[in-house]
């Protein structure tokens, strides 16, 4: 496997080193995207990248100032950083 792209976007699936699936790893970026987008930083960060990915396969990230966002920009975000895509 061949590592493509900036780690903080990384779906659970490739660091997992599952067969790739574009479709939901899409979906995650998306959700990082969008998450950078509304929050102004990423929602997984660290200069170590093991430790940056521990953060991604627990699904580690806050809401830092949550009250305000929109609850359905929230579940919006909560449903494109899921990592029920690991248990299927």
């Amino acid at each position: 496997m061949t590592a493509c792209g900036s780690p903080c976007y990384a779906a659970p699936e490739m660091i997992a080193g599952l067969k790739y699936n574009g479709s939901k790893v899409d979906i995650w970026s998306s959700g990082v995207i969008l998450y950078a987008m509304v929050c102004g930083y990423l929602p997984f960060e660290d200069k170590d990248t093991a430790v940056l990915y521990q953060k991604i396969m627990q699904g580690e990230y806050h809401f830092y100032y949550y009250y305000h966002y929109h609850l359905s920009l929230i579940l919006l975000l909560l449903s494109l950083l899921i990592l029920l895509s690991l248990l299927l």
